[in-house]
């Protein structure tokens, strides 16, 4: 076989990274063009879902949104926050954050803000279309790894197929873009644009508190480079990268925290975790032996497929660990979000959220079985199936 060159694969493919950006934004597109004409009756703000129990809608900038009765869901917050950034307050704008941790989370709000021009008319539609643009950029950046891993650039539709990013941009939520600074950082890191890589990575941790685990892995593996400072008999092994890649993004985080809790005054990531930390193993097992004992649920059936093909992404890449010639760091990372997935509380696990909360373990393990001999197709098709079943009842229902 001749020793193709990442840009003769490409060419040889027939196809671009940019192809690939677009054909993920088209079918994601169709996607929620018939979820908001069915579940949405024809309004972009009702994937919003502002509920009574936070939102006073008298108060509100936009009059005439749609309503629903109850708490509505996380989307309102990140809805609030896009009409003005700059106002962290706990109840400002017609709406109360339910948990101090939200205006953690100010990287997606940020874009759909500047996306909308300061308007605050078209925030509801630039919820939508920021989540769009996001889904490309993931297929975009998911084409450019393929091609460093070898492989064609359409293998970066698998990385935005992610079942679970159906339900965030379907509730204009930060998954999506969060996944996309990661994903950008990373393949920065492969091409050693370390200045760029560390902006990705510090505008992640700001727009989902998850990418901290990545950040984390990195830094656990430039300390293991370094670790003659902790015990100068090892012997020195060289980081391919400097420590700015992951100490900025961690002050960022940190920074970013001290600016939340002089608003709301209590430490956010303080009640994330106790609201989504558990022993690990016990909140999945638990939510399986629920769920199994209820399997005429047309709910607890399409969890247990998600779950199921969740694990079963894990369980390949966990096989092909030490075949795979992914970055050290990326294998690290990886490590790293799954011990937390399966540590996190019944909040996330019994929920039929969509697992939308680990997809960075599902898209890290993609990167490692990318760099394996592993079956791609099988993975691949398995992840479509899912991302099929999964976004046909939210074409239904909100």
């Amino acid at each position: 076989m001749p020793n193709l060159t990442p840009f003769a694969l490409e060419k040889k493919a027939g196809a671009t990274p940019w192809m690939v950006a677009i054909s993920a934004v088209v079918i994601y597109g169709l996607f929620l063009g018939i979820r908001v004409m069915v579940a949405g009756h024809g309004n972009l703000a009702s994937l919003i879902i502002l509920g009574h129990t936070f939102v006073n809608s008298s108060r509100l900038p936009i009059q005439h949104l749609p309503q629903i009765p109850g708490p509505g869901y996380d989307g309102q917050f990140y809805f609030r926050l896009a009409l003005d950034p700059f106002d962290l307050k706990r109840t400002a704008l017609g709406i109360t954050f339910d948990t101090p941790y939200r205006p953690s989370r100010i990287g997606y709000p940020a874009l759909v803000y500047l996306l909308a021009g300061t308007d605050r008319a078209l925030v509801p539609a630039s919820l939508v279309y920021t989540n769009l643009l996001a889904i490309g950029a993931i297929g975009l950046s998911g084409s450019y790894l393929a091609v460093s891993s070898r492989l064609s650039p359409w293998w970066g539709l698998l990385l935005a197929g992610y079942f679970g990013f159906t339900y965030s941009i379907g509730r204009d939520l930060t998954e999506v873009s969060g996944t996309v600074f990661v994903l950008l950082g990373l393949l920065l890191l492969r091409k050693e644009r370390w200045i760029l890589g560390t902006v990705a990575f510090s505008y992640a941790v700001i727009t989902r508190e998850t990418a901290t685990l990545v950040v984390f892995g990195i830094g656990l593996y430039w300390l293991w480079c370094h670790r003659y400072v902790l015990s100068p008999r090892n012997k020195v092994v060289d980081s391919p990268f400097p420590i700015y890649v992951w100490i900025a993004p961690a002050l960022t985080y940190i920074t970013w925290g001290v600016v939340t809790y002089l608003n709301v005054h209590q430490v956010g990531i303080r009640s994330d975790l106790a609201a989504n930390l558990y022993f690990p193993l016990a909140a999945p097992i638990e939510a399986l032996a629920n769920r199994l004992s209820n399997l005429t649920g047309v709910t607890s059936l399409l969890w247990l497929g998600q779950v199921a093909t969740w694990a079963t992404t894990q369980a390949l890449a966990a096989i092909q660990y030490r075949q795979s010639t992914a970055r050290p760091w990326e294998k690290i990372a990886w490590i790293v979000t799954v011990i937390t997935s399966l540590s996190l509380s019944s909040e996330i696990w019994a929920n039929a959220n969509y697992l939308r909360s680990i997809s960075l373990a599902w898209v890290i393990a993609i990167l490692i079985l990318w760099d394996s001999q592993t079956s791609r197709r099988f993975t691949a098709a398995v992840a479509s199936i899912a991302w099929i079943v999964s976004a046909l009842p939210l074409l239904l229902f909100l």
